[in-house]
């Protein structure tokens, strides 16, 4: 049985998180977006629903993780070849992403 794996996250801004992306090189699917969500599209069956935190609380009765104080999850993707990591990681901090460390070359 093949399945579709849809990540939901909390964002603060669509624009922003939007314009991120895209710089990265992804693609949104606009059948699944308004003013506060947006569907990043991360491979054939795999989509992150992007939510604003207002629509996001709607689907939990937990609070938010704030992301300046707390860590809610470490997500990965995983690039062919060390040069691909290094360029992801540049676009990813000229466009408002923080480093934690480096890139990591596991050789898998």
């Amino acid at each position: 049985m093949a399945l579709k794996l849809i990540i939901n996250m909390p964002i603060r801004d669509v624009a922003r998180s939007t314009a991120f992306w895209q710089a990265l090189g992804y693609a949104f699917d606009a059948r699944y977006a308004s003013d506060s969500v947006c569907s990043l599209i991360l491979g054939d069956d795999m989509i992150a629903m992007l939510h604003e935190d207002a629509g996001f609380a709607g689907n939990t009765d937990r609070a938010i993780a704030d992301p300046q104080t707390t860590t809610e999850a470490i997500i990965s993707i995983a690039v062919p070849t060390r040069a691909d990591v290094d360029a992801t990681m540049t676009k990813a901090l000229a466009h408002g992403a923080r480093e934690f460390g480096s890139g990591a070359d596991h050789g898998f």
